[in-house]
């Protein structure tokens, strides 16, 4: 069966605490979860932003409310427990509890006054039959602005030049952590035909990418191979290098690559790769200064 929703869990819940003795939430999601017939795959459904067991948390909401309506209190942290007036309540066998049915108490409508201009600003509110409690419906508020937003931006680089979607990539990775700077992984990989980018995605993140730059005649450039520092010695670098070779070669090009000569790791896997060093070449950094002519 689908997960309860909060409503539906207030009254279930106050009747295991009918006992008038003193449990802990813990135990009650626990024993709820039982009662109302939810599968081991349903104890563990996760909310969307998957920071909170969907069951738990509305179970934890449904004594909030029965909270603020004083027909339950806490005793102390996480632990709950039926008050007079709920027992009252349940003394008259009440078919269904939810939102309209706490509104009779002061307590509760004073609660939620408290609240509605709250609601009212930030578009976030509860009506009285409501599935998903506030933090569920603020959540997916938020996750919809995301994807929003995320579509609105794929849509603008889809309408981008290839080489500023290269950079942008490019860039991107390197605030992410890869390749050290810009200036060792962000330099411009990319001409038209050049076949992109490649890249390893490992339990939904990407943790390498290799592309091309230079083109010479019958040589092609391999370049901008950086991987993740957590993942870093492992066999990532070699595929995409690998892959990007055969590639090369199927255009009956020449691969090449630059690395720097302090980069000994780089070095003995190229070597394993079949490269050999050509020659060594010395790179100068030349500053403009405003006082030059």
């Amino acid at each position: 069966m689908a997960v309860p929703d909060f409503q539906t869990i207030m009254l279930p819940l106050l009747v295991y605490l009918g006992d008038g003795a003193e449990h802990s939430l813990a135990e009650v999601i626990e024993v709820l979860g039982d009662r109302m017939g939810l599968s081991p795959e349903d104890k563990k459904e996760l909310l969307p932003s998957e920071s909170d067991v969907k069951f738990d948390n509305r179970v934890r909401w449904a004594a909030f409310y029965l909270r603020k309506a004083e027909l339950v209190e806490r005793t102390g942290r996480g632990r709950i427990r039926i008050t007079e007036r709920g027992r009252q309540v349940l003394g008259t066998k009440p078919e269904r509890i939810n939102i309209r049915f706490l509104r009779q108490f002061p307590e509760f409508l004073e609660f939620q006054q408290g609240t509605r201009r709250t609601e009212s600003e930030d578009g976030v509110g509860t009506t009285e039959e409501a599935q998903a409690t506030p933090e569920e419906t603020l959540e997916a508020s938020y996750l919809n602005l995301r994807r929003t937003l995320a579509q609105e931006l794929l849509d603008r680089v889809k309408k981008c030049p290839p080489k500023f979607f290269e950079k942008l990539v490019v860039d991107l990775l390197v605030s992410m952590g890869y390749g050290g700077s810009r200036k060792d992984a962000g330099q411009a990989i990319g001409q038209r035909g050049d076949d992109g980018i490649d890249g390893i995605i490992k339990e939904d993140k990407l943790v390498a990418v290799a592309g091309e730059r230079m083109k010479m005649n019958e040589f092609t450039e391999v370049s901008a191979v950086v991987t993740h520092p957590s993942c870093e010695g492992n066999v990532f670098e070699k595929q995409l290098v690998a892959n990007k070779v055969n590639k090369i070669f199927a255009k009956n090009k020449t691969p090449y690559l630059h690395v720097a000569e302090s980069n000994l790791a780089a070095i003995r896997l190229y070597e394993k790769l079949g490269f050999r060093t050509r020659r060594r070449i010395s790179f100068w950094n030349l500053e403009n200064s405003s006082h030059d002519i």
